[in-house]
């Protein structure tokens, strides 16, 4: 499964002495901000639009531009690119306002994440490159780090493999630096699929197995299907399909947990593969029409 991790950002909340207004609107921008991290996008954004309107009421700058980022975040997670990014320029011209460095390198980073989904790398890098710039400024290492991997990924894309892993490994140091594990446990994937393009498959059993150790120690089990069905595909590549069906097995256990449909059907595409090479037919029949039937009723959501 080639699943790239891109980095975007919220914004911090530094504030005190609230009102009670502003002491409810925060609660809510709380809430919000709970629902966007359970994958309840549209909620967050009506919890999100309710702030809104009280912290223009207030006059609470530094808030409203928080929420608007939030709000981009939220539409950029459902799809609406157009609304992600009004929402990422109304807050970025709250934090120029500010002259809020951190905020804006914070959003320019979020702009160009938005732009990497798209596709439209150019754009991307630009506002990536501002984001690191002003970032490096600062001595902001997480947002330096952020921007690195996601340009690695811009340059995995155009087949530059030796900037890509130049760029993960700088975004790495940081982040182990930091202890920033759910980071360095995205970077190790992220490296990990450079060197399978490059066919260097130690290199990248290596990195699938420091990634896969990580997402486990952090019970992410996202992270643990999506790395086991990864190195499952490897091993078949280098064709030790036992390894590999063992893997894209466990990989579907934890997925139908969390029902992560894109890694089911990527484990289900590994079992039927591994059970065809190892000649057991009726199994990889079986698997592949599982493979077939989630996959339609996947595109068809």
């Amino acid at each position: 499964m080639k699943k790239y991790f891109l980095l975007s950002l919220f914004l911090v909340n530094g504030f005190f002495g609230f009102s009670q207004p502003l002491q409810t609107a925060e609660n809510i921008l709380k809430f919000g901000e709970e629902l966007y991290s359970k994958g309840n996008y549209q909620e967050a954004i009506v919890q999100f639009n309710k702030c809104v309107v009280i912290f223009k009421k207030s006059e609470n700058s530094q808030l409203l531009g928080k929420t608007y980022n939030n709000l981009g975040r939220a539409f950029s997670q459902i799809g609406k690119s157009e609304e992600a990014l009004a929402n990422y320029l109304a807050s970025l011209d709250i934090s120029k306002q500010r002259n809020d460095s951190l905020s804006i390198s914070k959003t320019y980073k979020n702009i160009g994440t938005l732009y990497e989904e798209q596709r439209d790398f150019d754009n991307a890098m630009h506002y990536y490159i501002r984001s690191f710039e002003i970032a490096k400024l600062k001595n902001d290492l997480s947002i330096m780090a952020d921007c690195q991997n996601n340009m690695g990924i811009i340059y995995e894309q155009k087949e530059n493999y030796q900037k890509a892993l130049e760029l993960y490994s700088s975004a790495l140091k940081i982040y182990k630096k930091k202890g920033d594990e759910q980071r360095i446990s995205m970077v190790f994937n992220n490296l990990a699929i450079v060197y399978k393009y490059l066919k260097n498959y130690p290199e990248a059993i290596k990195n699938y197995n420091a990634a896969l150790a990580l997402s486990e120690k952090l019970g992410d089990k996202f992270m643990l299907a999506a790395n086991q069905t990864n190195l499952g595909n490897v091993y078949a590549l280098i064709g030790d399909y036992k390894k590999s069906l063992e893997l894209c097995s466990l990989a579907n256990k934890n997925a139908k947990e969390i029902d992560a449909k894109e890694v089911i059907i990527e484990s289900y595409d590994g079992m039927s593969t591994a059970y065809e090479k190892l000649n057991q037919f009726p199994e990889a029949i079986k698997y592949r029409k599982l493979y077939e039937l989630e996959k339609e009723s996947f595109i068809n959501l």
